[in-house]
């Protein structure tokens, strides 16, 4: 499904448009029964892989093809409400969201039934990992790439929320699904994650200054606390090795490219529990000073989270500012 609209977006056929084809894929969805019961089969799927793959060398395909039509589903609602909500009755609209947060909740779960990995490290830790947990990292890849199609549908739903694009139920369905405690916690793990990664990235920078400068004081290249690693994640360090291993280790080969992809799709996480925070207290009775809720962003790990986020965002911009100067100045 994912494949054909992206072949239609590429190389666009007559008579044939990415949002009539994704508005029609959306309808086969619904009338084949999948659109409303991906959720329902999704964890009974993982208990069942568990039980039948416990016992072998550590084959990991059927993980990667379940969470593979996982992402196709989430792919066909996002090309929907990007390019083809004027084709899409309302009703499936509504259908179509509904089944997106009940997905999301039970994504989130998910990560607790992920094969277990031997405590090894990946690049955002150490240097080496087992073999059992190289195996299992293709079921968490394949597992946080489909969080990352679910966190980008939220950001875009947030954004079609804001811009005031969404049809009055739509865009009260559409808050309720950012409000969702387990949607925020299923946006949350990747934005670890990736937080994991720059941080990564940020101490092999200060040791190439180092180097380079035979061990003078940097003065622009702080440390930085690793409070993500305070956050505890379902799957625990195998989450975070499988993190890892899903971006290139050295970061500082792909400045232009993998950087900036994982930068992206940081602030995209980010944005998209913002949002969700700034929903529930714009729920807050007036003259009342807290939430009925004790909403996942506002736990200390994740204040901190945010925290180191955003000391790696002020460093990266001082950087590129003093880039920017010595290329002026040459």
């Amino acid at each position: 499904m994912a494949a054909a609209l992206v072949r239609a977006a590429q190389a666009p056929q007559p008579g044939c448009s990415v949002a009539a084809l994704a508005a029609a894929m959306l309808q086969q969805l619904e009338q084949s029964g999948l659109l409303s019961s991906v959720h329902v089969s999704l964890l009974p799927l993982m208990q069942t892989l568990g039980q039948q793959l416990s016992s072998t060398s550590g084959e990991r395909t059927p993980y990667i093809s379940l969470f593979s039509n996982v992402r196709a589903v989430i792919f066909v609602i996002d090309m929907c409400f990007c390019h083809a909500r004027a084709l899409v009755p309302a009703a499936m609209q509504h259908t179509a969201l509904q089944a997106t947060m009940l997905l999301l909740q039970q994504l989130h779960g998910c990560s607790l039934l992920l094969p277990a990995a031997t405590a090894g490290t990946g690049a955002a830790g150490s240097s080496s990992s087992s073999s059992s947990s190289g195996r299992s990292s293709f079921a968490y890849s394949a597992y946080i790439s489909a969080q990352s199609f679910a966190t980008e549908l939220a950001y875009r739903l947030h954004g079609f929320l804001l811009e005031g694009q969404l049809l009055p139920d739509v865009a009260e369905q559409v808050e309720q699904l950012l409000r969702d405690e387990a949607v925020q916690e299923c946006v949350l793990q990747p934005l670890v994650a990736f937080v994991a990664l720059l941080h990564h990235y940020h101490q092999q920078q200060q040791q190439q200054q180092l180097q380079r400068r035979a061990g003078a004081v940097l003065q622009h290249v702080q440390p930085i606390p690793a409070y993500h690693q305070d956050v505890l994640l379902p799957g625990g360090q195998a989450y975070h090795d499988a993190a890892a291993a899903a971006l290139p280790v050295d970061l500082s080969r792909h400045q232009d490219s993998e950087v900036l992809r994982t930068w992206t799709r940081a602030a995209i996480a980010a944005a998209v529990l913002d949002g969700g925070l700034r929903l529930l207290a714009s729920r807050v009775p007036h003259g009342q000073q807290q939430l009925a809720c004790n909403p996942v962003m506002l736990s200390a790990a994740a204040v901190r989270l945010v925290l180191e986020l955003q000391l790696l965002a002020a460093v990266e911009v001082q950087q590129q500012q003093q880039q920017q100067q010595q290329q002026g100045a040459g």
